[in-house]
């Protein structure tokens, strides 16, 4: 387990912050990604990391229909509707893993 007060995260952070700078800016989104989740995959455990991939995979969908819809008018409450239920998976994955209904 890596936290944040260790040598290895030093070592973590120094290794990402030079692949953040070595690549173009359009590409720097991507090292921030994959350093996030190794993070949550190495301090973590695996339930964690399946969260974190189930909340952006989550995250990204809803975002992705709400700036399609957006232009449209009168999706107000449609847009709302996806919001809430995007939250609402979130957190109830969050409450099954932290609540001990998935035991380790």
């Amino acid at each position: 387990m890596i936290t944040v007060t260790s040598f290895y995260y030093f070592i973590f952070l120094i290794l990402g912050l030079a692949v953040y700078y070595i690549l173009p800016k359009r590409l720097q989104w991507i090292v921030l990604l994959c350093c996030s989740i190794a993070y949550y995959f190495l301090a973590a455990t695996g339930y964690t990391l399946l969260y974190l991939i189930f909340s952006t995979i989550v995250a990204y969908v809803s975002t992705l229909f709400i700036e399609r819809k957006r232009p449209d008018e009168g999706n107000n409450r449609l847009l709302l509707w996806v919001s809430l239920a995007a939250i609402a998976a979130d957190f109830t994955v969050w409450f099954v893993i932290r609540g001990g209904v998935i035991l380790e």
